[in-house]
């Protein structure tokens, strides 16, 4: 079980690391970050979305006491929907709030 939750916590923190959130005007969108800003390199971020408001569905958080995963779908993907998951390593209130206000 100690083995299960290590890779779990790994897997959070890379998460973490890499994913970032952009909630626009009309649009939210998920952006992946790679690589670094050090001396000669560059981050190269790539965006998962964006996906319309209106296309957003459904959400939920579990646990809104304290929240591990966020969970959209939305059909702008596919008609009858696409489902998402994303690790909450971060301010969750924050996150439930900009969900609430954009989502509906």
């Amino acid at each position: 079980m100690g083995l299960f939750f290590t890779i779990l916590g790994g897997f959070f923190v890379l998460q973490t690391s890499r994913l970032r959130f952009c909630f626009g005007t009309d649009t939210f969108s998920v952006l992946r970050v790679s690589g670094t800003e050090g001396e000669g390199e560059e981050k190269r971020v790539t965006a998962i979305g964006p996906w319309s408001y209106g296309s957003i569905v459904e959400w939920r958080f579990w646990w809104p006491g304290f929240p591990l995963l966020a969970y959209f779908k939305e059909t702008q993907t596919k008609e009858t929907g696409q489902r998402h998951f994303i690790p909450m390593l971060m301010d969750g209130r924050s996150m439930y709030e900009q969900m609430q206000k954009n989502f509906g």
